[in-house]
């Protein structure tokens, strides 16, 4: 199996049944796994109506940390799709990615997303790169440019050697430690196109962490 996505939910169950059709939308996935931590609204009832095509786990709530240590150990794919449940993936993706999952020596692959559910008339601009190949000076000299979860697909070969990750330490921003290990143990491949769908509404964990949408655009590759 190539790919597997896992789908991280907590209350995001107005969101999650679009995640997880873009998902199962998206050919090359060997599986789409749901993991719930400890969710207290309808999430459960959505996951449900998508039968078989998906599998859903349902844990206490431990945070997006414990949450990705889970997926990782449930997963049986090569390449681990961590997809937030209130983002989507877009059709690009099914063409984009394939391309990229037989070359060796990769940590991660990311590429742009797009903004949407924008709704404060702020136009992020693209402003840097998305670096790609060795990228371990970039890390050290404090210059390397991420892009959030939904913009990342991570080799399992990676994986395996950072995960489990502190979960009490990560319950929110966990991918930013997927992404500051990531060059130390492989190259990094950038797509430079739209494959995701990052959405903005008023409770992003960066929202949330008093990052603002202004400030979360020039610090990260989106667009509209």
């Amino acid at each position: 199996m190539k790919l597997s996505v896992v789908i991280s939910n907590y209350n995001y169950g107005q969101f999650l049944g679009e995640a997880i059709q873009s998902a199962l939308d998206y050919s090359g996935a060997g599986e789409v796994i749901v993991i719930d931590d400890g969710s207290t609204d309808e999430s459960l009832e959505i996951a449900a109506q998508f039968g078989s095509q998906i599998r859903v786990i349902s844990k206490e709530n431990g945070g997006q940390g414990s949450v990705f240590n889970l997926g990782y150990q449930e997963a049986k794919g090569e390449w681990i799709y961590f997809l937030d449940a209130d983002d989507r993936v877009l059709p690009n993706f099914n063409r984009e990615v394939p391309k990229c999952l037989s070359i060796g020596n990769v940590s991660k692959i990311h590429f742009r997303l797009k903004i949407f559910g924008n709704r404060s008339g702020i136009e992020p601009r693209q402003l840097y790169r998305l670096p790609s190949g060795n990228c371990s000076q970039e890390i050290l000299r404090g210059r390397h440019i991420v892009v959030p979860t939904s913009g990342n697909v991570y080799a399992r070969r990676f994986l395996e050697q950072i995960l489990p990750m502190p979960g009490e330490s990560f319950r929110i921003c966990a991918d930013s430690f997927l992404n500051m290990h990531a060059p130390f143990h492989g190259e990094i491949i950038a797509i430079d196109h739209l494959l995701a769908g990052y959405r903005i509404h008023g409770d992003n964990n960066y929202a949330n962490s008093g990052i603002s949408e202004k400030r979360f655009a020039f610090r990260y590759i989106l667009t509209n």
